[in-house]
C-alpha cells in the first residue's frame, strides 16, 4: 500500500516522534511510504526506504499575499499527492487539512489528532477539528475518553494510541540501573511550558528540595530563549537554581529516563501523554495529574500515581511518597514495564494497518 504522510515538522515533539515511528513502522512492514514535510528540518532518524518532500513554498510569502500564498501552497500539496499517488493519506495534526483534503480527490484522508479534544481551542483549530474531520474518511483519537467526549460531533472517529518510540529495558537492565536512581525528570518543550505545566513543576520541586537535599530535578526539552530563562528566573526565584537542571532536546531521551528515579508529568491538558509510556518502558515510575491521556495508560497506585488535576500539594505527597519508598519506586517500575507492552510498536502499527485496510475495502 502507498501511504502519504503530512505533518507541519519533524523537529523534536511528541507528536514528531510519533509520526517517525509510524512511518518507519509501515516501511518496515513492506508499504511505500512517503512523508510530506512543511519546513526542511528533520530531527529524528528516517528509514532510507520512506520518501521525504518538503514544501517549495516560503513562509514569508503568506505575511505579503495571503491568498497567492495559499494557492500556491494548495498547488504544491497537489503536486505531491500527483506525484506519489498514494492509495492513503494519512493527515497528521498540525497539517493544512483544507488543503489536502481539497487536493486529495477521491483519496481517503485519515486525520490523525496528536491533542486532546477536551481544552480550548482557537478559531481555526475548532474549524479543523470539529468541522473539517467531518470530511476525513476516518479520525483516530489517541483515547476512548476523546472519541466519547466528540462523538456528538463527529462520528467517523477510531481509536489508537501513540506508539512506543523504544523496547522496554530487561529485567536486568531494570536491576542494574535502579540502585543509582536518584533524581525526578520531567520533559515537554519549554516554550509550552504553561501547557506541559513546567512552571508547576519547578514550584512543587521547590517545595520539597530542602527537605531532599540529594535529590535535584532535571528538564528534558528545547525551547526559545525567552521561554528558558523565564523558566530559570521562576528557579531563581523559588532558590533552586542549583538544583533544576535544563537537558535540551536529545534524540536518546531513553538513556535519560533509564538513569531518572521518578518521571513527573505535570501538564494542564495533555491529549496522551506518549513520554509516560517511554519512562514506564525504561522502568522509571510515573507520577501524573489525572487527566484524559495519563488516566488511560497509568494504572493509579498499581504502576503510578494519577492526582487530582493541578492539586499541588497531592502532587508532593505523591513525590514524596515515592522518594520515600525504594520498594514502591522499585514495584512502579518493574509494573510498568510489563503493562506498556499493549502501546508497543508491534501492536499499535498493526492497528493503523487494520485501519487502512478497512478504508480501502470500503472504498472499493
Amino acid at each position: 500500500m502507498r501511504i502519504l504522510i503530512f505533518i507541519r515538522s519533524l523537529v523534536g515533539g511528541g507528536a514528531e516522534r510519533v509520526t517517525t515511528t509510524l512511518a518507519n513502522g509501515l516501511a518496515q512492514e513492506g508499504h511505500q511510504v512517503a512523508l510530506f514535510i512543511k519546513d526542511n528540518i528533520v530531527e529524528y532518524d528516517i528509514d532510507e526506504k520512506i520518501e521525504v518532500f518538503h514544501s517549495s513554498q516560503s513562509s514569508k510569502i503568506g505575511l505579503i499575499r495571503p491568498l497567492a500564498s495559499y494557492y500556491k501552497r494548495f498547488k504544491d500539496t497537489k503536486r505531491i499527492i500527483d506525484r506519489f499517488s498514494p492509495d492513503i493519506i494519512v493527515a497528521s495534526y498540525g497539517s493544512n487539512l483544507l488543503q489536502i483534503l481539497l487536493a486529495s480527490s477521491n483519496i481517503p484522508v485519515i486525520a490523525s489528532e496528536h491533542n486532546t479534544f477536551d481544552r480550548f481551542h482557537t478559531i481555526h483549530e475548532r474549524f479543523n477539528r470539529f468541522y473539517l474531520n467531518r470530511y476525513c474518511k476516518k479520525v483516530v483519537a489517541l483515547t476512548n475518553y476523546d472519541k466519547a467526549y466528540v462523538s456528538r460531533k463527529l462520528h467517523n472517529v477510531v481509536v489508537i494510541p501513540n506508539p512506543l518510540s523504544f523496547s522496554p529495558i530487561t529485567d536486568e537492565e531494570f536491576e542494574l540501573g535502579f540502585a543509582v536512581r536518584h533524581n525526578i525528570l520531567a520533559c515537554g518543550r519549554l516554550n509550552a511550558y504553561l501547557v506541559k505545566g513546567l512552571d508547576t513543576m519547578i514550584e512543587c520541586f521547590a517545595r520539597i528540595a530542602t527537605k531532599y537535599p540529594n535529590w535535584d530535578l532535571d528538564i528534558a526539552g528545547k525551547g526559545d530563549e525567552q521561554s528558558e530563562n523565564y523558566l530559570k528566573d521562576l528557579c531563581a526565584k523559588y532558590n533552586v537554581k542549583d538544583r533544576v537542571h535544563f537537558l535540551g532536546f536529545s534524540e536518546h531521551i531513553d538513556e535519560i529516563m533509564k538513569d531518572h528515579s521518578i518521571f513527573v508529568l505535570t501538564s494542564r491538558s495533555e491529549g496522551f501523554g506518549m513520554v509516560i509510556t517511554e519512562a514506564m518502558s525504561m522502568g522509571c515510575p510515573c507520577i501524573s495529574f489525572n487527566l484524559s491521556g495519563p488516566s488511560e495508560i497509568i494504572i493509579n497506585t498499581i504502576d503510578g500515581y494519577l492526582v487530582e488535576s493541578q492539586n499541588k500539594t497531592a502532587l508532593i505527597e505523591a513525590i514524596e511518597s515515592l522518594i520515600n519508598n525504594e520498594t514502591k519506586r522499585k514495584i512502579f517500575g518493574k509494573r510498568g514495564l510489563v503493562n506498556v507492552n499493549r502501546f508497543s510498536e508491534d501492536i499499535i502499527i498493526k492497528q493503523w494497518i487494520q485501519l487502512f485496510d478497512s478504508v480501502k475495502k470500503s472504498e472499493s
